[in-house]
């Protein structure tokens, strides 16, 4: 990526550069471990963000004993990391969909002891989210072509409004029968970057919020793209002073100065 004019850009050159080099402590380091530990927390993972870390530098943990599907997981959230990298530029479809589905939960307790449960496959038994039924399985891959042709029809540039909308349909449609919300967030990861948007991770101790807005999408929509829009900011202002300096742009160095300012609002975010 020669032309480097935007957060956006600046922020998908370092992910690539450094998921080959894998620069310890880095950008794409610790956007890794940031990611899996918030995401997973959210649907219940009891790692630790140490332990977390633990697993992807060396493979290993330490500390409290956890169930071994909540190790697999994790790993897996990190192989779904690198996959969507290395996927920027296949088209979102239903193909890609099944794939990151297979990624998270393949060798967990769910594909080798399950058999209503199908890894990489659409669900197969009716579910519901707190306590709202979703989309039956009999109607699950009709309703992913309306969203995905819906998502593809737009003609304008994409902007925060049409991921955070397609999300919220995703979710409601709930197509898998496990792993829904994390395949969601990545995807939201990931369209961020291709449409040319900073991308955002949703954190644990916002998730009353992100559910919030899930919920109340089609009475307040602003409220969670609002959301996604703060969250994106949150992540600028907590990732650039990872970013090469060959990289960093004024609007980055901007938030590298206001940083200090700041720490009030962010001790314990990220989960430290």
């Amino acid at each position: 990526m020669s032309d480097i004019s935007t957060s956006a850009q600046a922020i998908l050159a370092t992910l690539l550069d450094q998921r080959k080099s894998r620069i310890e402590r880095g950008f794409y380091w610790e956007n890794q471990i940031a990611f899996a530990y918030n995401s997973e927390k959210m649907e219940g993972n009891p790692l630790t963000k140490d332990q977390t870390r633990s697993i992807f530098e060396t493979h290993t943990i330490t500390g409290r004993a956890v169930p071994s599907d909540y190790i697999a997981e994790t790993e897996n959230h990190f192989r779904l990391f690198d996959f969507m990298l290395e996927t920027l530029e296949c088209p979102l479809d239903k193909i890609l969909l099944l794939d990151y589905h297979r990624i998270l939960k393949v060798g967990t307790r769910d594909d080798l002891d399950n058999l209503d449960f199908v890894v990489g496959g659409w669900k197969t038994i009716p579910n519901a989210v707190a306590g709202v039924q979703t989309t039956p399985p009999a109607e699950v891959e009709g309703e992913i072509d309306r969203l995905l042709a819906a998502y593809h029809g737009k003609r304008e540039a994409l902007t925060y409004r049409d991921i955070a909308g397609f999300h919220v349909f995703f979710e409601t449609i709930h197509p898998f029968q496990d792993g829904n919300g994390r395949v969601g967030r990545m995807l939201m990861f990931r369209e961020c970057l291709v449409h040319g948007l900073e991308p955002f991770i949703v954190l644990d101790e916002e998730k009353e919020r992100y559910y919030r807005g899930l919920a109340h999408f089609d009475k307040q929509p602003e409220y969670f793209i609002e959301f996604c829009e703060e969250m994106a900011e949150l992540y600028l202002r907590e990732y650039s002073s990872l970013v090469p300096e060959h990289y960093l742009l004024p609007r980055m160095r901007e938030f590298m100065a206001k940083k200090p300012n700041l720490e009030a609002k962010m001790e314990g975010v990220w989960g430290d």
